[in-house]
């Protein structure tokens, strides 16, 4: 999904289940909304205001699409970029609008739109340690003009080490580290978002690692923060009365220097704002875990009686947590071959958790017997049975094979022509699903190998 304000109004894109199509709500005073279908592509990823008109990224066959609009009703793509790419976040400044993503190698990739031209950028990243390689993350304007992209050093079994890379101009790009000095050693920062306003530099990040299970923050939201992109500062957000975890959906920077943070809490499930003025609630010399400023939505006492709904909302808290991607949320609609006819209780949807990966959702089941009675359905709704072969998802092969701990099965839908893997896990009776934006069963197959949840 992607969303923006400008001076005509707000415009966000969602990906509807009940129509199974992005649609575009718009807005011009954010109290009366008009929807529009987006009838030219199934999936949407990002929209930004450019230069000429708002962009959104569709997609094509296996890579990014860009559609431009003068007034978010009518799109029309953009014939002239050509290059295999898949872009996850883009920005604009000036004339110049930037985009960053990976191309089929799974390279880092950034682009440039300016004067009708896309060329393809030389960022120069900063060579990764070790046995890691480099990621992009995302990417903001900067108020002065220019931009930052956050990246970060992704490692076989963990991700830390954020950098930046600063722009005057969206075409000449320097290497800026991110140092965090706690004074511990081993602290992972894993970032997902940045923001930038007046004076002030944003990161949402998440800590782990052994320094910040010292510091008693381990798996906590945090917020880094910076006047100068040379000096960082962190903040924990503080959970509100009675919650036992929190998660970041998206942080801003306002015009007047305040970090606002939006997200959620849960047991139980609550909305959750955090605001924090950084003269006032951001002490540099402060604890990691400041009080002064900030502030968040209140919630339930944990020992209230659970109603069926928050009961739910557990459930889906615990399934956000085996996700364990960042564009996770509770998912409730029906549709075609529909688990919750078979019992499901609770299901989440994480929407681009992944490079080549459109979408990944896992549904829970209250025991073993629901769950083999929806698998049995799933496999014999097939025209043409799955084979069994051990092969299948671990290689370029299509069919059903037992792994350690239930089924899977791999196959490409002869009606979208997207690869797509299907399975079960007996430890937490959850049924998964993962849906490509491709057709590629050997590229999928080394996601399910190494990477999948």
């Amino acid at each position: 999904m992607g969303s923006l304000a400008t001076e005509t109004g707000f415009l966000f894109v969602l990906d509807d289940p009940k129509k199974k199509r992005p649609v575009v709500y718009h807005s011009e005073d954010g109290l009366t909304w008009d929807t529009w279908p987006l009838r030219d592509t199934d999936y949407s990823e990002e929209v930004v205001a450019g230069p000429d008109g708002y962009l959104r990224f569709g997609w094509g066959r296996d890579w990014t699409a860009p559609y431009w609009s003068a007034d978010g009703h009518r799109w029309e793509r953009d014939k002239g970029f050509t290059q295999k790419l898949e872009l996850t976040s883009a920005a604009t400044s000036g004339d110049t609008l930037i985009a960053i993503g990976d191309d089929a190698d799974y390279d880092q990739a950034a682009v440039a739109f300016r004067d009708g031209q896309w060329d393809r950028l030389d960022l120069s990243l900063p060579p990764a340690p070790g046995d890691a390689w480099t990621n992009l993350v995302d990417v903001a304007a900067l108020p002065d003009g220019g931009f930052a992209i956050v990246g970060t050093f992704e490692y076989p079994n963990y991700t830390s080490g954020p950098f930046l890379l600063t722009s005057p101009d969206g075409m000449t790009w320097e290497s800026v580290p991110v140092t965090l000095d706690l004074g511990v050693d081993r602290l992972r920062v894993e970032p997902y978002a940045i923001a930038a306003g007046p004076r002030l530099m944003a990161l949402h990040v998440l800590l782990s690692g052994k320094g910040a299970k010292e510091l008693g923050l381990r798996g906590a939201e945090a917020v880094a923060w910076s006047t100068d992109g040379d000096d960082w500062h962190l903040a924990a957000l503080p959970l509100p009365r009675g919650a036992e975890a929190s998660s970041v959906g998206d942080l801003l920077v306002t015009s007047s220097g305040q970090v606002v943070v939006v997200g959620e809490t849960s047991e139980p499930l609550r909305t959750a704002i955090w605001v924090a003025s950084m003269e006032e609630g951001i002490d540099p010399e402060a604890s990691p875990r400041p009080s002064a400023g900030v502030d968040a939505t209140a919630s339930l006492s944990p020992e209230a009686t659970l109603s069926p709904k928050q009961e739910r909302a557990q459930l889906e808290q615990e399934l956000l947590t085996q996700a364990g991607y960042a564009s996770c949320s509770p998912f409730r609609a029906r549709g075609t071959f529909d688990p919750f006819e078979f019992g499901a209780t609770a299901a989440v949807q994480c929407d681009r958790p992944a490079s080549g990966i459109r979408q990944v959702a896992v549904f829970r089941f209250p025991d073993s017997v629901s769950l083999d009675g929806y698998w049995s359905h799933r496999v014999d709704s097939f025209e043409t049975p799955l084979k069994r072969s051990d092969q299948a998802c671990d290689e370029d092969e299509a069919g059903r094979a037992r792994w350690d701990f239930g089924w899977a099965m791999c196959y490409v839908s002869p009606s979208s022509g997207e690869a797509k893997v299907r399975w079960t896990d007996e430890r937490t009776n959850t049924y998964w699903l993962a849906d490509t934006n491709h057709r590629n069963l050997a590229r999928l197959a080394v996601w399910w190998r190494s990477d999948r949840p």
